[in-house]
């Protein structure tokens, strides 16, 4: 069974500090791509060298000078975007830029992918931007759950820990209870 443990926060709630962070790690991303630092010639080479269906999937009805033509403009138009608009880039915004934004209930959400104070195995379908709420419900819900201590030792159940962690989280991302969190499971 899964651990499906998914935290987010508004966007609109983020901290400049944390928006800088989010610009640094995709232009880090953008950076270290192959297609920014690879020519049209390059890329064309690395298509040719594909097995013919992994190819075929890839280029979509295209031949592989096109798209490594394409490829290259716009991952130059989404660079050119994020230097130049920062947090406010497409490639920050958009999902299909960034698979880390969510919408709930239409409003946009960044995920806290390292920033998970505890876990759940399986796939329950509760939903909460309340932390009483979600401490109420993990006291009576059935799901295992738990925290990775910092030995990576998983310590299951509603423990002192495990609610000090929450409110800890809480604290840090939502300190005036806004609800601006979003806690989602699989």
């Amino acid at each position: 069974m899964g651990c499906h443990t998914w935290v987010y926060i508004k966007l609109s709630a983020l901290s400049e500090e944390q928006k800088q962070t989010i610009v640094q790690q995709k232009t880090q991303e953008l950076e270290n791509s192959f297609v920014i630092n690879s020519s049209v010639d390059d890329i064309v080479q690395e298509l040719e060298q594909l097995e013919p269906e992994d190819a075929q999937m890839i280029l979509d009805g295209k031949t592989p000078q096109q798209y490594a033509e394409d490829a290259k403009k716009e991952i130059t138009y989404r660079w050119n975007d994020l230097k130049n608009k920062g947090f406010n880039s497409k490639e920050i915004q958009n999902q299909k830029y960034n698979m880390n934004i969510r919408k709930f209930n239409g409003e946009k959400y960044y995920y806290l992918a390292f920033d998970t104070p505890f876990r759940i195995f399986g796939y329950p379908t509760e939903e909460f931007t309340d932390k009483e709420q979600l401490l109420n419900w993990l006291q009576k819900t059935h799901y295992r759950y738990g925290y990775y201590n910092g030995n990576y030792e998983f310590v299951e159940g509603y423990t002192e820990e495990l609610v000090k962690r929450i409110n800890d989280f809480f604290e840090k991302y939502d300190k005036n209870n806004e609800h601006v969190l979003h806690v989602h499971f699989g």
